[in-house]
């Protein structure tokens, strides 16, 4: 797993030291940008998790208190409740998500859980037919909340295929929420749901994060001066802010990633550098839950 954010050029300097980098799932995920407004995160409508009560399959997992903190900052921020502990049931957030536009969950994650879960078995919503033996062969990824009487508190890739999503950025802030099963798709994993169900940026984490930095990170990115009109530029500074802290220890800052669309004014920056590591990214047609196939990275300037 690299990070671009932590690779050094000529001069010994960390990239993300010069660039906001921005990673996009398809070049036709970039191309939907000729066509859509720009994101508006003027209306904060949002859902906050954190630190929620295990559920069976991660007993052997600590809690976690800095993402209580981390919860109650980032709500405060965004002006909503956070639903924290036994609150934090995965029944209470189905029930809420559809009205949200930013969505953050601190908690803990798995990107490989193998588990029976009959009601991914059940599911019928697959965006790839193909991913339907390697969930049960090499796992599936998952979200932990507070298990109910509802519900287990195993929140499945699968599982948010499934949901309706209003969202305008996401946040999973949890070990392991950028990794997952490679195939000729890209990366399957926790991102994918969101972004194939029409959410237009992701920031995930490429692996296990330490809990002091990561609240610091993210309560940092939320008060950025640039967070509702350029969210890759917010989470850029955030991340060096951290790197300054902790300059010689990339694990501590460089897991996060920013996945989707450039957004209100870094939609409007040119890109330095454009890399296509996809042999099939020439086709541009619309974007579909099918087609989120191919992965570019993007570079910003900015």
């Amino acid at each position: 797993r690299v990070s671009f954010s932590a690779l050094k050029n000529s001069s010994g300097r960390y990239l993300i030291e010069d660039h906001t980098i921005l990673i996009s799932p398809s070049i036709q995920f970039l191309d939907v940008l000729d066509n859509s407004e720009h994101i508006d995160l003027s209306d904060s409508r949002a859902i906050v998790v954190g630190n929620p009560e295990l559920p069976a399959l991660f007993q052997d997992l600590d809690r976690l208190p800095n993402a209580s903190k981390e919860a109650i900052e980032v709500s405060k921020i965004l002006g909503t409740s956070a639903l924290l502990g036994e609150d934090a049931t995965e029944s209470s957030f189905v029930d809420r998500v559809s009205e949200a536009k930013i969505i953050h969950l601190a908690t803990h994650a798995r990107p490989n859980l193998g588990i029976r879960n009959p009601k991914v078995e059940k599911s019928q919503n697959y965006v790839y037919e193909k991913a339907r033996k390697s969930i049960f062969e090499k796992g599936v990824a998952v979200l932990a909340l507070s298990p109910s009487e509802q519900d287990d508190g195993l929140l499945t890739e699968i599982e948010l295929y499934d949901l309706q999503f209003n969202a305008e950025l996401v946040v999973l802030s949890a070990c392991e929420t950028g990794y997952g099963r490679l195939s000729s798709d890209g990366v399957i994993g926790l991102s994918r749901p969101f972004l194939a169900n029409g959410v237009p940026a992701v920031i995930s984490t490429l692996w296990r994060v330490p809990a002091a930095p990561t609240a610091e990170i993210m309560v940092d990115f939320y008060k950025n001066q640039y967070f509702a009109t350029n969210q890759p530029r917010a989470l850029r500074e955030a991340l060096v802010k951290t790197m300054k802290e902790y300059p010689d220890d990339p694990r501590m800052w460089a897991s996060f990633i920013f996945v989707g669309l450039p957004q209100g004014d870094a939609a409007n920056n040119e890109t330095s550098y454009i890399e296509d590591i996809s042999p099939t990214a020439s086709s541009h047609q619309q974007l579909s839950k099918e087609q989120l196939r191919n992965t570019q990275y993007t570079l910003d300037p900015s």
